[in-house]
């Protein structure tokens, strides 16, 4: 397994954390193709490919299977309340054991698709004042302290529970591409993703 690489993030809150664990028949390339479209519709990269933080991409072939890690490095800035003093950061670690290409049968027709164990690890951080706005600032220095834990409590509560219900979202469309049991009242991304037997 490949040393743990770290990111570019500055020290944050971890406000949320989850596991998507999957192991059948999928399609790497389809659901590689939703993450990252995703975080694109949701303002996490840029539809740039070049300033996409991809960390590590690693396809290490094994005599059981290929093994992939993929590591992402995204943030969310354009915040709509307090620009500039709340940046979410997601990072998104990917790892499959013994990925091989079988052929399934879908509506008769025969398609080539991977076979594996797939575990999609996501978790958000809060991170408060990334430019250093307020501990730059003459007078902000000697006050960021009650700034953010007192003046600006209810505003870093209601970025806390927007930052885990994206977290939560992304998890969904991840877990209804796979046919997994899903928890939110609507399921994420159901129209525009084909589900992993359609691919």
């Amino acid at each position: 397994m490949p040393e743990p690489t770290l990111s570019y993030r500055s020290t944050g809150d971890q406000i949320v954390s989850f596991t998507v664990l999957y192991k059948d028949v999928y399609s790497w390339g389809t659901l590689y193709k939703l993450m990252h479209e995703w975080l694109l519709e949701n303002r996490y990269c840029s539809p740039n490919d070049e300033e996409f933080r991809e960390i590590l991409y690693e396809h290490i072939e094994r005599s059981w299977g290929s093994e992939v890690f993929t590591r992402w490095r995204l943030s969310k800035t354009d915040l709509k309340s307090f620009k500039g003093l709340y940046r979410y950061d997601l990072d998104v670690d990917v790892h499959i054991l013994g990925q091989k290409e079988v052929e399934v049968v879908t509506n008769g027709k025969k398609m080539k698709a991977d076979k594996g164990e797939v575990e999609v690890a996501i978790k958000g951080y809060l991170i408060e004042d990334p430019d250093g706005k307020v501990k730059k600032h003459w007078l902000g220095q000697h006050f960021s302290d009650f700034i953010f834990k007192v003046f600006l409590k209810k505003v870093r509560r209601n970025h806390e529970i927007a930052l885990y219900f994206d977290a939560q979202r992304f998890q969904e469309a991840v877990k209804n591409y796979l046919k997994l049991d899903t928890y939110l009242p609507e399921k994420e991304a159901q129209e525009f993703f084909p589900k992993r037997d359609l691919t």
